[in-house]
C-alpha cells in the first residue's frame, strides 16, 4: 500500500480500456487525437497528461483504424520534403537521401507507435 501512496504504482478494480499491443492499422482514443489536433499536450485513458513533440502531433490524428504503418510513414515523409518537419542524423545533419528519409522514418515511426501504446493512448 506505501508505493500505492506514493504514487509508485496505480491500483484499480477494472481493467483499463486501452491496448499495449499494437494492430495493423492503430486506433488512438477520438480524444486524443482531438487535442492531438488543438493542444501540445493530450490526456491518455489513465488520466495522465502526455506532452506531444511534434511528430507525434502530426501523427496522433493519424490514429483513426484507416492507417497502416506504410501510410502513416508516407505522410511523415511529406512533412519532412514540406519542410514542416525536419528530419536530422546522428551528427545532427539533415538527411535528405530520400531512401534514408524513408528508413529512418520507419523505424521512428514504429517506435512511437509503440512508445503511444504504452502510454495507454491506443484503443
Amino acid at each position: 500500500m506505501r508505493m500505492a501512496f506514493a504514487g509508485l504504482i496505480s491500483i484499480s478494480s477494472y481493467p483499463g480500456d486501452y491496448v499495449t499491443n499494437l494492430a495493423e492499422k492503430p486506433v488512438a482514443c477520438p480524444l486524443v487525437r482531438y487535442q492531438a489536433k488543438k493542444l501540445s499536450h493530450v490526456c491518455n485513458r489513465r488520466h495522465q497528461v502526455l506532452n506531444l513533440d511534434p511528430l507525434t502531433k502530426i501523427l496522433l490524428p493519424l490514429l483513426d483504424g484507416t492507417h497502416n504503418l506504410a501510410a502513416i510513414v508516407k505522410v511523415i515523409c511529406e512533412h519532412i520534403e514540406n519542410k514542416t518537419l525536419s528530419l536530422f542524423d546522428e551528427n545532427k545533419q539533415p538527411v535528405s537521401d530520400a531512401k534514408d528519409i524513408v528508413r529512418r522514418v520507419n523505424i521512428i515511426c514504429q517506435a512511437t507507435l509503440e512508445n503511444l501504446a504504452k502510454q495507454a493512448v491506443l484503443i
